[in-house]
């Protein structure tokens, strides 16, 4: 073998002695010490609650983690009348940032469509988050839409089935868009949803019959209208914006 070759081979040799000393000390290993890691386990826990209800009625309430359900009995509401109902959402000091969500469901929204319908012009021809708004505007009181995005629009256009019935009743999603960050709430935000809810003043005697009739057909049972509320969260870490975080939390459904 020449002196050239022999030459290489121990360069070469060398480069690969290089190599493997530089990889250990990439890793950082020594035999006389351990690293130790220590991972905390976030949560994302959030709190709804009504300041103004009076909290000697009874309440049927039930949650369970990351979600709490409200429903009361505000007695007989009057065209015209809206009483203090202040949904207030409070992500407690514990918790991890999160994105916030609010269900609100309806029943009797078949005869609100219907007055919405000759209360406000075109009402018909709107779009789905139009008719929302006009919704929310016609209803409760101090709710800031432009705070809110309408998560599932197509609800506003529900139909009745083959058998002429209408659901028993509707859920509008909202999605909190809000605030310095986009919507993104930390811990101890509080988020009112609105302060009052009720029955327009000028729901007269026409149009407040709408609501022992739906689609012409009688009610049976009481006559109430029932607005249910449900607050959810889910971490904000990992994602990237409103729709995707409604995406996670609201996987759709496969028939």
């Amino acid at each position: 073998m020449s002196k050239k070759k022999i030459l290489t081979i121990a360069l070469c040799a060398a480069l690969v002695a290089a190599l493997v000393i530089g990889g250990s000390i990439a890793y950082f290993t020594d035999t006389t010490e351990q690293a130790k890691n220590v991972f905390t386990v976030g949560n994302v826990n959030i709190k709804l609650d009504e300041g103004k209800y009076d909290k000697t009625k009874p309440a049927d309430e039930a949650f369970d983690k990351n979600t709490r359900v409200l429903e009361n009995d505000y007695g007989t509401l009057m065209p015209g009348k809206f009483v203090d109902k202040d949904p207030t959402v409070t992500v407690e000091d514990n918790s991890e940032d999160c994105w916030l969500f609010v269900e609100l469901e309806l029943s009797r929204y078949v005869p609100m469509f219907q007055y919405l319908g000759n209360a406000v012009t075109g009402f018909a021809n709107m779009s789905a988050i139009d008719k929302s708004i006009a919704l929310t505007d016609a209803f409760l009181r101090d709710f800031h839409n432009a705070d809110w995005k309408v998560m599932n629009p197509e609800v506003m256009n529900t139909q009745p089935n083959a058998s002429g019935a209408w659901p028993g009743m509707i859920t509008v999603i909202l999605g909190y868009q809000a605030g310095e960050n986009g919507g993104i709430l930390s811990a101890e935000d509080e988020v009112v949803i609105f302060t009052k809810a009720g029955l327009p003043a000028d729901l007269d005697q026409e149009n407040a019959s709408l609501f022992f009739n739906t689609a012409g057909q009688p009610i049976t049972g009481e006559n109430t209208i029932k607005l249910n509320i449900t607050a959810k969260a889910i971490q904000a870490e990992g994602i990237a914006d409103l729709d995707a975080a409604y995406a996670a939390l609201y996987p759709p459904t496969t028939p």
